[in-house]
């Protein structure tokens, strides 16, 4: 098991690149990779958990973003489209008063 540790600030002002670097810390291990298997927060940390890949499957891109919403009657909508879109929801966090999530891209025929 990997842990890793990201400060909330540094996932707003670079999602990007720290989408990235779950990708390759899953990667860094080729014989074992990793996939993510869960997330939790404190205030200002999000601490993403990586697991041994017991299957030989090609790993998902993982990606942080923003919902739109806060509001109840909107967010289940919005994972739902997402999940529709390819995307799976890992977990959630929020930042100041916006919430945001951690998601895997599956592969489909269409982003392969």
């Amino acid at each position: 098991m990997k842990i890793i540790e990201f400060n909330i600030n540094e996932i707003v002002l670079t999602e990007e690149a720290c989408s990235a670097l779950i990708k390759k810390a899953c990667l860094r291990t080729p014989v074992t990779p990793h996939h993510v298997t869960g997330m939790c927060s404190s205030i200002d940390k999000v601490f993403v958990i990586l697991e041994p890949s017991t299957e030989n499957i090609s790993l998902p891109e993982y990606r942080f973003a923003p919902l739109s919403s806060l509001d109840e009657k909107d967010v289940g909508p919005e994972i739902s489209s997402r999940y529709y879109a390819g995307f799976s929801t890992i977990s959630s966090f929020m930042v100041d008063d916006q919430l945001w999530a951690l998601f895997a891209l599956k592969e489909t025929e269409n982003n392969i």
